[in-house]
């Protein structure tokens, strides 16, 4: 039991600073992924690997 709290504990903490949890910044990323690949659409390239740039 202590094990699991010691876990559920740090979940806890680290919430808040997760970048799975940051919705403003997962939501600028898919964003630009989905305007990449619109361009990419546009300009009749083949669908392809695209990065997304790690901004904040």
């Amino acid at each position: 039991m202590l094990f699991q709290k010691i876990i559920k504990d740090k979940l806890v903490n680290n919430l808040p600073t997760a970048p799975l949890y940051n919705t403003p910044l997962f939501t600028r990323h898919l964003e630009s992924a989905y305007l990449t690949m619109y361009d990419r659409y546009q300009h009749g390239l083949d669908p392809d690997h695209i990065y997304v740039e790690d901004y904040k």
